[in-house]
């Protein structure tokens, strides 16, 4: 069960091949926890799929426990499944690295926190020509990657791709894989154009239709959800109730955010749908009678619902809990996760870039109070990015290669 070298810890889920949409067949390797690496294989595994998970990671402890043999996809909301079936996963332990050495790539779903100590545990089985596929990925992720490689000495030549959100939430309940609110379209974008090409067989094998960025940077700051969310969870926060209601003052806060971002995005040079277009295009169900047609941003956040915060028909805590008190808890976890992921780097870019961020700014600081922690210290910033000492117009010339 145990990898060897460096890769201590972990286990295997399943292994197989994936076709592509080249026709070739690939061999995938999925990173992430239980529940999410189980849901990113079931879609993926027509043909099979290998799957690897950091056992810190895993949000289960033991194999039996993993070993579900029922999927169901949930829409949005909705307490009934619009698909279910057998699994398509088989599990098998896998104690060599070659095994990790024959995969084309490597789907990572984690936080950016994690992929520091995942690169550790994965570096003797990198080779050159592999795609290393970022699920969920924040702005700036795959440059983050790059430059932790490049700390670590590693000098492959790999295809590094970012994607977006995949679904709402996975978890295991009762035996059965629950996969809610699985997003239609996806969208992606390859560190270089040419590792976006490279990369399409590997990133294609988890995302349904996608939609490719120019370049990472404008796919990042068009990932309107996590940007606008932390507004939102925080006006739960002063009021100190769980339901999320969207008052007039808190949609003008969304739209001078919105504002903010496209004037960050000129600052760049690249061009970045609304947060009411982005939501339409990446968030809002295929089934949604808001999908095809213009919406207010007030209306789009609305047709969300509980899928904004990742929960789909998922419930907080367990039934002698005060329920109000456990969702608010789940909203500070959530607000530090994306403020620390996303919004203190548009800050620092928006300093490097002269481009006004100020509510951006004052959300981080008054989150910082609300959570009594200095965020704007914890957050990730250019530097994590290995950007330092580069101007504007270098970083729009490395993203757009």
């Amino acid at each position: 069960m145990l990898l060897s070298g460096p890769v201590q810890n972990s286990i295997a889920f399943g292994v197989g091949q994936q076709l592509s949409a080249s026709n070739s067949v690939a061999e995938i390797c999925i990173i992430g926890d239980g529940a999410e690496g189980l849901a990113l294989a079931n879609i993926a595994a027509a043909h099979g799929v290998l799957i690897y998970a950091d056992g810190n990671v895993c949000a289960y402890p033991s194999l039996e426990e993993l070993q579900v043999r029922d999927y169901e996809v949930r829409e949005r909301g909705a307490q009934v499944g619009s698909a279910r079936g057998k699994t398509r996963i088989d599990l098998r332990n896998v104690d060599r690295i070659d095994d990790l050495q024959n995969a084309d790539g490597f789907v990572i779903a984690a936080s950016s926190t994690k992929y520091g100590a995942l690169i550790e545990k994965i570096a003797p089985a990198l080779r050159d020509g592999q795609t290393i596929c970022l699920t969920n990925a924040p702005l700036g992720a795959a440059l983050e990657f790059k430059h932790l490689l490049r700390k670590n000495n590693i000098k492959r030549q790999l295809n590094l791709i970012e994607v977006g959100r995949i679904f709402d939430n996975a978890r295991v309940e009762s035996g059965v894989l629950l996969i809610s609110g699985l997003r239609s379209r996806v969208s992606l974008c390859g560190l270089e154009r040419n590792e976006t090409r490279r990369g399409l067989p590997v990133a294609t094998a988890v995302a349904g239709t996608i939609v490719p960025f120019s370049n990472v940077i404008e796919r990042g700051l068009a990932d309107a959800e996590r940007i606008l969310r932390p507004a939102i969870l925080l006006s739960a926060l002063l009021t100190g109730e769980a339901q999320l209601s969207l008052s007039p003052a808190t949609i003008r806060i969304l739209k001078a955010i919105d504002k903010e971002i496209q004037g960050l995005s000129k600052a760049f040079k690249c061009v970045v749908p609304s947060f009411t277009r982005s939501l339409a295009d990446f968030s809002l169900s295929e089934g949604s009678a808001l999908r095809h047609k213009p919406v207010s941003l007030e209306a789009a956040v609305k047709a969300l619902g509980r899928g904004l915060l990742g929960l789909g028909d998922k419930t907080i805590g367990n039934p002698s809990e005060d329920k109000n008190a456990a969702y608010l808890n789940h909203y500070r976890t959530l607000l530090s996760q994306d403020i620390c992921e996303s919004l203190t780097l548009i800050a620092d870019m928006g300093v490097l870039s002269r481009s006004p961020v100020g509510v951006v700014s004052s959300i981080i600081e008054m989150a910082s109070v609300v959570l009594d922690d200095e965020l704007s210290k914890r957050g990730r910033n250019i530097s994590r990015l290995g950007l330092v000492g580069f101007d504007t117009d270098e970083i729009v010339e490395i993203v757009n290669a």
